[in-house]
C-alpha cells in the first residue's frame, strides 16, 4: 500500500483491512484509455466511495455497496469531467484565459477531475505526464481572488489529502471538528 494512502487510514481512523473494494484497474486503459494513479487505486480500494469529514468528496469509479464495481465505472468517473466539469471550464478559459490556464481533459496535458467539495472547490490531476503516478495534484477554488484560484501540488493525490488533513487552516475542509472522519457513500 502507498505510504500516503497508510497514513490516511491512520488519520481518518479506518481499520487497517479497509474496505476491501476490488477495482478491476487493468480494465481502464481499454475503457478510456488512460490507467490511473497507483495511489489513487490504493485509495479507492481501502476506502471505496466516500467524503472526508463529509464534505470533500473522492470521486469513484465504484457503484454502492462493498462488491463496488459495475461495467462503465472508469467512464463515469472520466465522463464527469468531458462532459459535467469541462465545458464550463472550457468556456471560461475561452473568455478568461488568463484566469483559467489550464486545459480540461481529454486534451493533451488536460485536467481530469477526482474530487470536490460543498464549496464547489475543484480537485484534479494535470495529466501531462505519461506517468500517472507522476501527476500533479491541481485545485481550482472557486470564489477566490484570480492570484489565489489555483493552487498546483507536486506529489499524488493521496500526499496531497495527507497535507489538506494536517493544515488545520486548509480551506478544501470547512469544518475542524469532522475534517478526520471518512464518511462512505452508500448510496
Amino acid at each position: 500500500m502507498n505510504v500516503s494512502v497508510a497514513s490516511l487510514v491512520e488519520l481518518l481512523n479506518v481499520p487497517g483491512s479497509g474496505a476491501g473494494y476490488e477495482v478491476p484497474w487493468n480494465g481502464s486503459l481499454v475503457e478510456v484509455g488512460l490507467e490511473f494513479p497507483a495511489d489513487y487505486q490504493d485509495f479507492i480500494n481501502m476506502f471505496g466511495r466516500g467524503a472526508i469529514g463529509g464534505e470533500l468528496w473522492v470521486h469513484s469509479p465504484l457503484t454502492a455497496g462493498p462488491v463496488g464495481w459495475a461495467s462503465g465505472g472508469f467512464a463515469r468517473m472520466v465522463a464527469r469531467t468531458i462532459l459535467e466539469v469541462g465545458p464550463m471550464f472550457n468556456g471560461l478559459r475561452a473568455s478568461y484565459p488568463d484566469l483559467f490556464p489550464y486545459p480540461m481533459f481529454p486534451d493533451p496535458g488536460g485536467l481530469l477531475e477526482w474530487g470536490c467539495n460543498y464549496n464547489g472547490d475543484r480537485c484534479f490531476w494535470l495529466t501531462g505526464d505519461p506517468d500517472p503516478d507522476r501527476w500533479p495534484v491541481v485545485v481550482w477554488f472557486r470564489g477566490a481572488p484570480a492570484a489565489r484560484a489555483w493552487s498546483k501540488a507536486d506529489g499524488g493525490m493521496a500526499e496531497f489529502l495527507v497535507q489538506v488533513l494536517s493544515d488545520p487552516t486548509s480551506d478544501l475542509l470547512a469544518s475542524a471538528e469532522d475534517r478526520t472522519v471518512w464518511v462512505p457513500d452508500a448510496g
